[in-house]
């Protein structure tokens, strides 16, 4: 992520440029979902914001692969209790960036393995460096870039 003068290269969304992302991602997704699961927290927004477009329920996961611009394991910090009441459901895991693609790889085994067959995945952004491409995305963003999302400190990343 370092350019020539060993500084990364950084991007700020302001809130109406993310949300007309958010409203292009939406405009990309079927079937419609009846659950969307948000990977917090970059995910949250963004999943909020479709759960609504949507008119459907919107549920958590707290997952981290990230501490400041050093890439690590998934963490799982907050679970769901019961998949047995989504096996039926046509989900939608959202998260506002898939640059890793481990969180996305994490969560959709996390799914699938608990018997949940219809899940689908929707980011923001997408870094095709990923060694995970989400079913729809708003952005694809070069790999050298980071992305400060509009509820983010700036001096984030």
């Amino acid at each position: 992520m370092m350019t020539e003068n060993n500084m990364i290269k950084k991007v700020r969304y302001s809130w109406d440029h993310y949300h007309s992302l958010v409203i292009e991602l939406a405009k990309k997704i079927s079937p419609t979902p009846n659950i969307i699961v948000s990977i917090g927290k970059g995910g949250s927004i963004p999943g909020v914001i479709l759960a609504e477009m949507f008119e459907c329920n919107n549920l958590n996961i707290g997952l981290r692969s990230y501490k400041g611009q050093q890439r690590g394991t998934v963490h799982e910090y907050q679970s769901l209790n019961n998949y047995e009441a989504l096996r039926d459901a046509n989900i939608l895991i959202v998260d506002d960036l898939t640059d890793s693609g481990e969180t996305f790889k994490y969560a959709v085994s996390k799914f699938k393995g608990n018997g949940c067959e219809r899940v689908n995945t929707a980011s923001v952004f997408y870094k095709p460096c990923s060694n995970f491409k989400p079913d729809y995305y708003a952005q694809e963003s070069e790999e050298d870039v980071w992305i400060i999302h509009p509820w983010e400190n700036e001096n984030e990343g």
